[in-house]
């Protein structure tokens, strides 16, 4: 069993409510977007893919991992989703045909690779849909989950970004750390970006 067939195995609604509240900030900017066509990379439990196919929109999920992607489609029909499809991709050479989607998005997944490798995969994903819009932890996040994360700054993550067009950098997700009494900081970052040809 692989580590990420670990980490989603056991997820009750618990989890599931859990995952979509600490990510309500990402959820409202994708529904900004307003995606006709929208592919998830990673996407690890499926809830956000899940809860994007009940409020209207067309997504597709991916991951590399069959017994994971088993999991999201469990996921998907006791939740009550509505997700177009469950696929199996390498993220580095993903089974689609330029512009199939108008966005793709991402949470938790960038951190797990080195910058040439994230390069890599966002100028693959760029091929496939003109618009990224993509949530990493930052250097304020309080733990490793799978171990090998980079928890990285906004202006670290601009430098690997370079090549690409940001149209914005966001913080978010306030989280009391490490103390009660300390100010809240924000755990978690998003960035938007597209491709240079794209209006």
């Amino acid at each position: 069993m692989s580590d990420w067939q670990k980490h989603y195995q056991n997820f009750p609604i618990s989890s599931f409510l859990g995952n979509l509240f600490g990510q309500r900030e990402f959820l409202e900017e994708i529904v900004k977007l307003i995606p006709r066509k929208a592919l998830e990379v990673g996407a690890g439990s499926g809830s956000l893919s899940i809860f994007l196919s009940q409020v209207g929109f067309s997504v597709i999920a991916s991951d590399n991992n069959r017994k994971v992607l088993e999991l999201i489609r469990q996921n998907n029909k006791r939740f009550g989703g509505k997700i177009n499809g469950v696929v199996l991709a390498d993220s580095f050479r993903l089974p689609f045909r330029e512009n199939d989607f108008d966005l793709i998005f991402h949470q938790g997944l960038l951190e797990h690779f080195p910058d040439e490798k994230i390069v890599a995969l966002l100028k693959e994903q760029l091929r496939v849909a003109p618009r990224v819009l993509f949530s990493v932890p930052n250097q304020n996040y309080s733990r490793k989950d799978l171990g090998d994360e980079r928890l990285m700054s906004g202006s670290r993550w601009q430098k690997i970004l370079h090549e690409f067009p940001v149209v914005w950098r966001k913080e978010y997700s306030p989280k009391v750390f490490p103390r009660w009494y300390l100010p809240r900081a924000r755990v978690q970052q998003m960035f938007f970006i597209k491709r240079r040809d794209y209006g």
